[in-house]
């Protein structure tokens, strides 16, 4: 039949059910799913969520110290409480972003080729 690389790639198989509810196959393969990979993703979120948190906190003192610096240089514009309310946001925003960049970049670095098949 035509649909029957279909039914190989996708499980187009009336007896999928066979796990109570779940998948058995993820779609496009024939392998079955694991399951184990889900608290490892879990566990990669609320990691980068506590990095980019921890990030968030050193940024916004780092510009906060910046700030009461430039103070004593007596710039006029600094005084208006508008931009340095907006500063004390946006900054470190930019810098967390720099920062998740520069892990990228040094992750990808140090990160073995993969094995040609």
């Amino acid at each position: 039949m035509a649909t029957e690389g279909l039914r190989k790639t996708v499980s187009l198989d009336t007896n999928w059910k066979s796990t109570k509810g779940r998948t058995p196959f993820r779609i496009g393969t024939d392998e079955p799913t694991t399951y184990r990979a889900l608290p490892a993703g879990c566990l990669f979120a609320v990691g980068s969520a506590a990095t980019t948190c921890f990030l968030l906190f050193l940024n916004g003192s780092l510009v906060m110290a910046v700030l009461m610096a430039a103070d004593g240089f007596r710039f006029e514009w600094l005084r208006d409480r508008r931009v340095s309310q907006f500063l004390l946001f946006a900054l470190p925003l930019v810098l967390v972003v720099i920062e998740w960049k520069a892990i990228d970049y040094v992750r990808t670095r140090f990160r073995r080729p993969p094995y040609a098949e």
